[in-house]
């Protein structure tokens, strides 16, 4: 399939998939090229390239971008509705774009130069972000037991399999090895048209078809913060509020300082919080160390971003409980000190004037 923006091959390239208009996500991508550029040296390092069809997102920045077309998007997606094929068939053109290819999640920060993990790549040897858990494990795991159904009853894998299962926030391949991507998303549509609501099926799928080859965890070099991306997009949200989003080298600089983790409160606070919420009834004792938790974050602008997730965490656990913090405050529910109050009632407003 051609693709509009890109015409020589390159010898080391990051790849990016980006698409739909959520400025949430073009936040996240923006920062983690950000993250990339700090550990460039030289352009002949390696070159980024970000698919897209928002290629005004990247106005002015230093990458090369590969205008996507709704046509090619709904034809990645494939018939049977299952997303993450759009990553897999990305992947599968860039791979041939390139003598060796690193497609990188968004939500993903390089903590070491991607230098490192191009040398991981060669014919027959590929970088994943890490091993998750064995298909045996995997197999037995409700989620994932109509797919090792449907594959053992086609001869896919047997109860003995030593098959890895990776996680494929980053996917390194040679431009020589291009080809295990269609075998890749062949897999994806054939499981797809039988197995429904498996969303890491794009994963499997890639783990299948790396089962015996020569693969190298990227963890080490990385932060992958799936799990904790309310925080990391509150803090990405205050760093470009801060600095901008028009390139350039002082803002490269600056994406130097962005945390690489969440902030945490110290153990000693965190068991302050426990002991203060220990004595109040069951339904309370979550939401209020939710809340807590966020009248605790100061110091820079990066922990202050974050009190805001805690304290929806807060609300939600107070919903489930089918609670309300209006029009009567809950008796022994903390409220916020002066220092958050402020912040504290502007949240509410967000939340509909609750």
């Amino acid at each position: 399939m051609p693709l509009q923006g890109y015409c020589r091959i390159v010898s080391n390239h990051l790849l990016y998939l980006v698409y739909g208009q959520n400025p949430t996500y073009h936040r996240e991508a923006r920062l983690s090229v950000l993250s990339a550029l700090a550990w460039r040296n030289a352009d002949d390092d390696f070159s980024i390239h970000v698919m897209t069809d928002q290629p005004d997102v990247f106005a002015g920045w230093p990458v090369h971008v590969i205008a996507l077309a709704s046509d090619t998007l709904a034809q990645w997606r494939g018939t049977h509705g299952y997303t993450h094929r759009i990553k897999a068939c990305a992947i599968a053109a860039g791979a041939r774009l390139g003598e060796r290819t690193l497609f990188i999640d968004t939500d993903t920060l390089f903590k070491t130069s991607p230098s490192a993990l191009f040398e991981a790549i060669a014919p027959g040897a590929f970088v994943v972000d890490e091993f998750e858990f064995d298909w045996q494990e995997a197999r037995q795991r409700e989620e994932f037991s109509a797919l090792a159904r449907h594959a053992e009853e086609h001869g896919q894998t047997s109860a003995t399999s030593s098959l890895r299962l990776y996680n494929s926030g980053l996917c390194g391949l040679h431009r020589d090895d291009a080809g295990l991507m269609d075998e890749v998303i062949a897999r994806i549509d054939h499981w797809s048209a039988q197995v429904k609501g498996l969303h890491t099926l794009e994963q499997v799928a890639l783990s299948f078809s790396l089962d015996g080859l020569q693969v190298t965890e990227g963890r080490p070099h990385i932060v992958h913060y799936y799990a904790e991306k309310e925080f990391f997009h509150a803090m990405a949200a205050s760093f470009f509020a801060h600095h901008g989003s028009t390139f350039s080298q002082a803002l490269v600089a600056a994406s130097r300082e962005f945390p690489r983790e969440r902030p945490r409160l110290s153990p000693l606070r965190r068991g302050l919080v426990k002991l203060r919420t220990a004595t109040l009834p069951e339904a309370l004792q979550r939401p209020a160390r939710h809340l807590l938790y966020g009248y605790q974050m100061g110091g820079d602008r990066y922990q202050q971003s974050c009190a805001p997730v805690f304290w929806s965490k807060g609300i939600k656990a107070l919903d489930k409980a089918e609670l309300a913090i209006t029009p009567q405050w809950p008796k022994g529910l903390p409220r916020p000190g002066r220092r958050h109050r402020a912040s504290f009632e502007a949240f509410l407003q967000t939340l509909g004037g609750r």
